[in-house]
């Protein structure tokens, strides 16, 4: 009699779906554009009371184990998302995991929950693989019944900023209680928006434990107005290597109001993020970058984007005069505007001077800066002058070297002290701009030129000598002319004086 009443209490009794409890709910793996730091994992707590996560611990394959806060609360009927590579403050409906090792798979992997610690069958709550089977943690996830071993959900025609989440949210399990969401509605519950396909799965490979049923209506995704914020990242951006690039985000709320508090997050293309709404970036080498800024508040997410268009570098020593009322100037002869704000100029004692933030050179222009500001060759300190980029990469050498090829010499030569010449480097120079020279500096610095030297520099050696000769020779006939007349005068005066007086 006990064993019937038993067995019938157990039939009146509701037995709970299969799956229920916290469980993955959606997993976006391939967000639009750069990943890092945009993948996220949904949870979803269809329970009727709320669940303490303490200890749980979340892993997708290859990332690391995420464990959750002490004491964080999934309420009833909430959703939690876990933020992979991202930072920022965990709140009851957000998670951040900044030290994850790398990106989900786009191709293939997994996602599993634990309730705590020795990982395995017993504590495995929830799991899903997409691309190919065999991945960490399915034969557990088997034997809590949770997946079948050999499957996987098929994503080969998955679009980029597309999820892959639970048909009811919180209920299934296998690969046929899954399908895809495009866009992805991270943070919204999958039963409020139903989208085709209907499941990721064949209809051959569905597994009999599901306990859900296809819905008969699929609303379509253009007739739901999903709320979402807006933020705006910018115009394209012009600039060099090296230079300093400039960033202002802008993001809206839900009524259109400006959004103060919200998280701006930045991927500059190059490998290199960061966060605020207003930031500065140095691209060091050419290319062409998409720049994607995201932000966040609260549930809600946004993203936008622009194009880097980075050239390289031309800014180049135009012209160096030593002492207290010299200069050192420099040209920028391309079209671009150029910020060389925290850029360093170095003189041959190695005393160097740092420009000034916001320090910009326009298109085709030249900037000049005087010695007593910069503390730099006042006192004939020998070259190269050097003109190095924030992370002390050089950019330019100007040397105290003048290479004249023989058409030009007859132009240096007519050259009067205190004017400039310029004088093209060799190819074999690194490919460096042109070079301007003063002559009159160049006199009174350079070291003596050996006869031995270059073919170009003998040029100059040479019609230096010849100058000197023609004026060796006047000074020696004037010496000479002297001395024969102080002896022909003395001869003189001897001979009067002893001549006999008439």
């Amino acid at each position: 009699m006990r064993k019937t009443l038993i067995l019938l209490l157990g039939f009146l009794i509701p037995m709970p779906a299969y799956g229920s409890g916290v469980t993955i709910n959606e997993v976006l793996f391939n967000p639009a554009g750069s990943d890092t730091g945009l993948e996220s994992i949904e949870l979803y707590n269809p329970d009727d009371s709320s669940r303490d996560l303490s200890g749980w611990q979340l892993y997708p394959d290859g990332v690391g184990y995420f464990y959750f806060p002490e004491h964080f609360i999934l309420d009833s009927k909430k959703t939690a998302v876990i933020h992979l590579r991202s930072s920022g403050e965990n709140t009851s409906s957000d998670l951040y995991f900044p030290g994850a090792s790398g990106n989900m798979g786009n191709t293939s992997g997994s996602v599993a929950l634990f309730s705590g610690e020795p990982r395995g069958k017993d504590t495995i709550k929830s799991f899903m693989q997409w691309g190919k089977a065999g991945e960490t943690w399915e034969s557990d996830a088997e034997k809590a019944g949770l997946w079948t071993k050999g499957e996987f959900i098929n994503t080969t025609d998955l679009a980029e900023d597309s999820s892959v989440g639970l048909i009811n949210d919180g209920i299934g399990a296998g690969k046929a209680a899954w399908k895809t969401f495009s866009p992805h509605t991270i943070g919204f519950l999958n039963n409020d928006i139903q989208q085709a396909p209907a499941a990721v799965g064949d209809a051959s490979n569905q597994t009999s434990s599901s306990s859900f049923s296809q819905p008969a209506y699929v609303v379509p995704l253009s007739a739901i107005q999903i709320p979402r914020i807006k933020t705006y990242a910018g115009e394209d951006k012009n600039n060099v290597a090296g230079g300093v690039v400039g960033f202002a985000g802008s993001a809206w709320g839900l009524k259109d109001e400006p959004l103060i508090n919200a998280r701006f997050w930045w991927n500059f293309g190059d490998g290199e993020t960061w966060e605020g709404r207003i930031v500065e970036h140095i691209f060091k080498t050419p290319g062409r970058y998409t720049v994607g800024l995201h932000v966040s508040s609260g549930e809600y997410l946004a993203s936008d984007y622009l194009v880097a268009n980075i050239a390289p570098n031309q800014v180049l020593i135009k012209s160096v005069l030593r002492g207290e009322e010299g200069y050192i100037s420099l040209s920028n002869p391309s079209s671009l505007e150029i910020d060389i704000g925290g850029w360093i100029l170095e003189d041959g004692g190695r005393k160097r001077f740092f420009l000034p933030v916001k320090t910009i050179i326009a298109g085709k222009s030249d900037i000049s800066l005087m010695n007593r500001t910069t503390g730099l060759v006042l006192q004939g300190e020998k070259y190269p002058v050097k003109l190095l980029q924030i992370d002390s990469s050089q950019v330019y050498e100007f040397k105290d070297t003048v290479k004249i090829s023989a058409e030009e010499s007859p132009v240096v030569v007519a050259i009067t002290p205190g004017q400039n010449a310029q004088n093209k480097n060799s190819q074999e120079d690194g490919g460096k701009k042109d070079e301007i020279v003063n002559i009159a500096d160049i006199k009174e610095t350079a070291p003596p030129v050996s006869i031995a030297g270059n073919k170009e520099t003998n040029n100059l050696a040479t019609m230096a000598g010849s100058e000197n000769i023609d004026n060796f020779f006047s000074r020696q006939s004037f010496i000479i002319g002297a001395v024969v007349l102080s002896l022909i005068s003395a001869l003189c005066f001897i001979f009067l004086k002893r001549a006999p007086n008439v």
